[in-house]
């Protein structure tokens, strides 16, 4: 006759989901999902479901931080500090290449909100005359690579003609009218509201260089053991998705309350604006596959990464595919 099987016993060699099987009683708690957003309207999708609670909605338990940029989000993903998050593709590819996160959606494309900005006053009129200047810049993010190896060189700037200063993207107005530099990065909506405030001057927008896509990622070992919540932690945040698209008026009103509390008063047109500046498109496309592909080959080439990330195993739309039924 075989041994009783104990719940001790079971405990030690079975996982929660298969208890649930044995002891009907029994079922694995639903994770705390640690949510990570930026401080830029790339992260407007996140931030518009947090703040109307949409996940509490459907019952998703989530706890949620705010960095200035996406390089924040990944090093506390690395960290194990963070579940889901917002980041664009540089900081993903960086992560993904060492096989610790996976994308499952595109944030956003961010690339008509990074502005590249002079002084009101600042003799600088045309790109081509940032040669021997100071460009301010969040090294190691999307946006300095891309204006180092993109809109630059559309302007005859090659590296070595133009020094970069690393600054966060939260400070780069302030470092502009302080004159540390002579021209910055900005993003929206700090870039739009240094406009309205007449405390600086757009060059030009990336919009006509770079999709800048912003991806929506998981770390790889908490979708391995959540798969199902993920999916579940999908739902709301395709909710939320689906009110920037359609009610762009409420979106920027939600997204102008967040920015309050962070102390930056921001008038409805300039918050408007940048808001119509994003584009919201959650599917990973052919197009942002190439995307992904071309950044990863060029960040291989600069010695950024050691191997281009395994794509079929770092990208998964059929969780997105799966939240939309």
């Amino acid at each position: 006759m075989g041994q009783k099987l104990t719940r001790r016993k079971a405990l030690g060699v079975i996982g929660g989901s298969a208890l649930s099987l044995l002891y009907p009683g029994f079922a694995r708690a639903a994770p705390v999902i640690r949510i990570g957003y930026q401080a830029t309207l790339a992260s407007a999708v996140d931030v518009i479901a947090i703040e109307e609670k949409l996940y509490e909605k459907v019952g998703v338990k989530t706890t949620t931080h705010k960095f200035d940029a996406g390089r924040g989000v990944r090093d506390a993903m690395v960290a194990g500090a963070i579940d889901l998050g917002g980041m664009a593709v540089v900081p993903f590819i960086v992560g993904a290449s060492k096989g610790e996160m996976v994308a499952v959606a595109v944030s956003s494309f961010f690339g008509a909100t990074i502005l590249v900005q002079v002084k009101p006053d600042s003799p600088i009129k045309r790109m081509e005359e940032l040669r021997g200047k100071k460009i301010g810049t969040a090294v190691g993010s999307l946006t300095h690579n891309v204006l180092v190896e993109r809109v630059a060189p559309a302007f005859g700037l090659k590296k070595g003609d133009y020094q970069v200063v690393n600054i966060g993207f939260g400070n780069l107005i302030a470092a502009l009218t302080a004159g540390t530099v002579d021209a910055v990065t900005a993003l929206d909506p700090y870039a739009g509201l240094a406009e309205h405030e007449k405390l600086a001057r757009t060059l030009v927008s990336y919009e006509k260089f770079d999709l800048s896509p912003n991806m929506l990622v998981v770390r790889a070992a908490f979708l391995q053991q959540n798969e199902n919540d993920v999916v579940a932690a999908l739902k709301p945040w395709l909710a939320a998705a689906k009110m920037f698209r359609e009610n762009t008026v409420r979106a920027a009103a939600i997204l102008q309350r967040e920015y309050e509390r962070q102390g930056y008063k921001v008038p409805d047109a300039v918050m408007r604006q940048g808001v119509s500046r994003l584009r919201v498109a959650p599917e990973i496309t052919p197009e942002a596959r190439k995307y992904l592909a071309d950044m990863a080959n060029v960040l291989k080439s600069q010695g950024q990464i050691a191997q281009i990330p395994e794509w079929e195993t770092r990208l998964r739309p059929d969780l997105l595919r799966r939240a939309q039924t």
